[in-house]
């Protein structure tokens, strides 16, 4: 179960990177996202919530697994102390965080990527800005969001996303403070995996430890700035659709590289 393979992800859309290349014509944000557009003290952004049937065809199967390893007790001696500490956090105090921004340095972010258990599911939620004046908006939303967890978990959050949101949160003038613990998957899959690989790009893991490979033709992170100046420009919202599921992914495949690390555990 824990390496289920990507190659199920995504059923209801297969066709969506091919579609997207093909057609040119502007696509409405309705037609490729269920979402709702939400109003902050700042402005709007718009919401989108993910189901995890979206992406697997066995999603029971994976969220049992998932809350069974989770809820099971694992030995922590021998365990750094920054995995220790995340395996006595609760389950529903995890928040999975993934954002995707331009690509220069000190670039706006346009999209965050949420991942929690509410009620014995898995939510997704994806707060996007449609353009840049919304991103005070989106790091507004998840500014209060987090006052309802109590860790972090990220892969190169503490580089990459977290160092991101402070500088763009003060570039908003918003007062933003991320959560104190922080698990970064990153340092745990280095000490764990480092002397086997090339390298710890989460494409890399997924591939050589959990030997799995996402749908050919998935979006790669470098494209990812283009793909969204390209739909500020035109107007047309079908690169969206890569991107979205780009960053859902992500957030998934952090969850399946914590059920490795527990299997290993076992």
């Amino acid at each position: 179960m824990v390496r289920m393979e990507f190659e199920e992800l995504k059923k209801s859309v297969k066709d969506i990177i091919a579609g997207a290349q093909r057609d040119s014509r502007p696509v409405g944000l309705d037609a490729i996202a269920s979402g709702r557009e939400v109003e902050t003290p700042s402005g709007r952004f718009y919401l989108i919530e993910r189901h995890l049937s979206e992406f697997y065809d066995r999603h029971e199967e994976f969220l049992a697994c998932y809350i069974e390893a989770l809820s099971r007790r694992v030995p922590e001696r021998h365990q750094h102390r920054d995995f220790r500490r995340f395996l006595r956090a609760s389950r529903e105090g995890l928040l999975y965080l993934d954002i995707e921004k331009g690509g220069t340095i000190g670039a706006p972010v346009f999209l965050i990527g949420t991942m929690f258990e509410r009620g014995g599911s898995l939510r997704i939620q994806q707060l996007l800005a449609r353009d840049y004046s919304e991103e005070r908006a989106i790091i507004e939303h998840l500014a209060a969001m987090m006052d309802g967890f109590d860790m972090l978990v990220t892969y190169n959050g503490k580089t990459f996303d977290i160092p991101a949101l402070v500088e763009r949160a003060r570039a908003n003038g918003i007062n933003f403070r991320p959560l104190d613990e922080h698990f970064d998957l990153l340092h745990e899959a280095r000490r764990r995996w480092k002397r086997y690989l090339r390298d710890c790009k989460l494409r890399t893991i997924e591939t050589r430890i959990r030997g799995v490979r996402r749908l050919v033709g998935e979006i790669p992170s470098e494209a990812i700035p283009r793909a969204f100046e390209n739909y500020l420009k035109t107007g047309n919202t079908a690169p969206l659709r890569d991107i979205l599921d780009h960053n859902a992914l992500d957030l998934l495949s952090m969850a399946h590289m914590i059920l490795t690390m527990l299997s290993e555990m076992a």
